[in-house]
């Protein structure tokens, strides 16, 4: 099998600064939305609510720097 295919989502995971007001509106409606929008594979998907709360934009940006400074680059596997 081709890498990537035969693969599917599984779970979305929404959040954000103002998820704890806006999840209890959004998390009814937005499962079958999702379902809609995917080309395939749309049974068993679970839609759920961040459990991160309202730090999630923070902790991404941080993990964004310590994935420069930590994740391996082709460029400096190669000798000169």
């Amino acid at each position: 099998m081709a890498r990537g295919r035969g693969r599917r989502v599984r779970r979305v995971v929404l959040g954000g600064p103002l998820w704890d007001r806006l999840g209890p509106a959004f998390l009814p409606v937005v499962p079958d939305l999702v379902a809609n929008e995917l080309v395939a594979a749309r049974e068993g998907i679970r839609v759920e609510g961040s459990v991160v709360g309202v730090q999630v934009a923070a902790q991404g940006a941080a993990e964004l720097v310590m994935d420069h400074f930590l994740a391996p680059r082709a460029s400096a596997l190669m000798v000169d």
